[in-house]
């Protein structure tokens, strides 16, 4: 049987997805899913919104604004049956964006009711197979609390460096380029699922 290794990174909640998976769905797996590492993830939702909200992280903010501004016309363009034009306008957080497109898309009452149900967090003392968080202290959108608030299961490898950012992780490492990231989680994958 091939074993299934599996890591996620922030960007659009891939890590807290991979997380979320794990603890909430774990009976539906397949079988050879044998580990995962989730580098930088938004395991409590609404303490990362309100991480962006903070004064110093507008750039971020007006980044994320931007793209999932971009994306919601792409699907208006592609469905206007299902997406009105023009929803996206005038909002100027994530949070606002999760209230008016995220929650009612997804079948949510609302952002916090979204925050909460699709927060990897508390599932985190579910998980049944190794799986590696992988944390900065200066996360900018990733509050240290909110990655240290949940207990774990025993299969849960939680390491939180000083430094990195938001996947970051600058550091000398053997693939080009300079990110330790990557090759942490790998090295995390081959000795949790050794052939």
């Amino acid at each position: 049987m091939s074993r299934l290794l599996v890591t996620g990174a922030s960007g659009l909640l891939g890590a807290n997805l991979v997380l979320l998976t794990l603890g909430r769905r774990r009976q539906l797996l397949p079988r050879g899913w044998a580990a995962a590492a989730a580098v930088s993830p938004p395991l409590d939702l609404a303490a990362c919104a309100a991480a962006l909200e903070a004064p110093g992280n507008g750039p971020y903010q007006h980044y994320f604004m931007r793209m999932l501004s971009e994306a919601y016309r792409r699907r208006h363009a592609a469905r206007p049956d299902l997406f009105a034009a023009g929803r996206e306008l005038g909002l100027r957080s994530v949070r606002e964006y999760d209230d008016r497109i995220t929650a009612p898309f997804g079948g949510y009452e609302s952002a916090a009711q979204y925050y909460e149900r699709s927060s990897a967090g508390p599932w985190l003392a579910a998980i049944d197979r190794p799986a590696l968080v992988l944390a900065a202290q200066d996360d900018p959108m990733i509050p240290q609390a909110s990655v240290l608030g949940w207990p774990v299961s025993a299969t849960v490898t939680r390491q939180i460096l000083a430094t990195g950012g938001h996947v970051g992780f600058v550091a000398r490492s053997q693939a080009p380029g300079w990110f330790w990231a990557p090759e942490r989680a790998l090295d995390f994958l081959a000795d949790a699922a050794p052939d």
